[in-house]
Formats: structure tokens, C-alpha cells, sequence
């Protein structure tokens, strides 16, 4: 593995979690954000497009119909190829979750169209329920995708090791090593930054007093921000050492 081309991936990486952590709106359920990430984000985006016109509404059910494609796509390229294994059927699995939890991500309104019948009179009371309700249903569909994704690569990484010799053995050590880059770079530059930007919405929130500069409190927010995930971003460093040792090793 060069090492170069991954660096050059993970700087890629953290450019992109920084504009969406940028652009994105602050919440102090920056943890349920970063679990629905990207697809809520994607979803959005294609809710938007839809109600933008006829064309919009054309283009976005063609991105949709792509993105839930992808996994079905790559199962039936490895199908073809004779490369399929067992745990390849997740693929499958995966398609359809994307189709269902896309859906969702576009229209979420339908996590709440059973909840709310009856209550429309609450009125503020249930639209922050709507909206918690919305986040964690979100939230939970990412889980879902993710649990099924880490399953058949963790079940590969079983494969590959078993079938493998040393060599074999590095080669998915650095690959597995490169995934924990890649989270770790998402936890700091999409999770940390979106946390830094949603603590220092609800300080500007909570001010009673507009006049009151809060310069000298959002710099200690950053500074204390950085400091906390200054080891983090160590251990990415860390991490490419020890891909830099396993291809040393072979």
C-alpha cells in the first residue's frame, strides 16, 4: 500500500468532513448527525432537488436509484467475475437498506406520520418531538447500514487472513489500519468540528446580553476543542507509521 496515496485519500477526506461539518446546522445531537452521515445529508439534498421542478424531480430519482444501486451493482460485477463468497450476500442486503433508509432520509416525515395523528394540537410540544423523533430515526437506519458494512468487511478481513500467508496477512493489516485512519479522520474533522460549531451556536443562544462580546469564550471554546482531539489526530499519524511498518515488513 503507498503510503502517499492514502495520505493524499485521508487529506481528501478531511477537507470534505470539514466543509459538511461547516455547512452543516448546529445541534447538540452531534453524535446522532455524525451516525446518519452522509445520507442524511444526501437526503436532503435530493428533497430539495425534487421540489425543484419537473427536471429537479427526474435528476434527483436517478441519483437515488445510484446510490441504492451501488452495492447490487458491485455484487453482479463480482457475480460475473466468479469472485462472489459468501459474505458478498450483504451486498445485497446493503442495496436494499440504502433504497429503504434513502427513502426515509428524503421524506422524513414518515418517522413521525403515526406518532403525531391525533396530537396536532400540542403544537410547539410536538414539533421538537417530531424533530427528536426524526433524528433518532435517522440515526438508527445509519446504525443499521453501518453494522451491516463493518459485518461483511470484517467478515473479508476473516477470509483474506485465513487464506492468506504473511505477506497476505500484512497487506489486510494495512487495509484494516487504513480504515481506522479513515474513522479517525471523520471523528475529528466532521464530529469535532461540528461540535465546536454547535457549542458555540448555544453559547450565542443562551446570551442574554447581545452587547457582551463572546470573542474571548468561542476562542477558549476552539482552543479546549483542539486539545481534546490534538491526541486523535496523533493517532492518525500513528496509524500511517504502522502501515509504513507492515509494508516494510513484507
Amino acid at each position: 500500500m503507498k503510503i502517499k496515496n492514502l495520505a493524499m485519500v485521508l487529506v481528501i477526506e478531511a477537507v470534505l468532513c470539514l466543509l459538511a461539518a461547516c455547512l452543516a446546522i448546529p445541534s447538540a445531537n452531534a453524535l446522532s448527525t455524525g451516525l446518519s452521515f452522509p445520507f442524511a445529508q444526501i437526503g436532503g439534498w435530493l428533497r430539495t432537488l425534487s421540489l425543484s421542478g419537473g427536471w429537479g424531480n427526474i435528476a434527483a430519482i436517478l441519483v437515488y436509484s445510484a446510490v441504492g444501486l451501488c452495492p447490487l451493482l458491485y455484487f453482479l460485477w463480482r457475480l460475473v467475475k466468479k469472485k462472489v463468497k459468501l459474505e458478498d450476500c450483504l451486498l445485497v442486503v446493503m442495496s436494499a437498506l440504502l433504497f429503504i433508509m434513502m427513502y426515509l432520509m428524503v421524506n422524513p416525515a414518515f418517522f413521525t406520520k403515526h406518532v403525531s395523528n391525533g396530537l396536532e394540537g400540542l403544537g410547539q410540544l410536538i414539533t421538537g418531538f417530531n424533530a427528536h423523533i426524526q433524528l433518532s430515526g435517522k440515526a438508527a437506519w445509519g446504525i443499521s447500514f453501518y453494522s451491516v458494512l463493518f459485518g461483511c468487511l470484517i467478515l473479508k478481513l476473516l477470509r483474506g487472513v485465513s487464506s492468506a500467508g504473511t505477506i497476505g496477512v500484512l497487506d489486510w493489516i494495512q487495509r484494516l489500519l487504513a480504515l481506522i485512519a479513515a474513522i479517525l479522520v471523520f471523528s475529528v474533522f466532521y464530529l469535532g468540528v461540528f461540535g465546536i460549531n454547535t457549542t458555540i451556536h448555544e453559547v450565542k443562544s443562551a446570551n442574554t446580553h447581545p452587547d457582551i462580546s463572546l470573542a474571548a469564550t468561542n476562542a477558549f471554546i476552539i482552543i479546549r476543542n483542539i486539545l481534546r482531539l490534538a491526541p486523535v489526530a496523533l493517532s492518525i499519524g500513528l496509524v500511517l507509521l504502522a502501515i509504513k511498518l507492515a509494508e516494510a515488513l513484507k
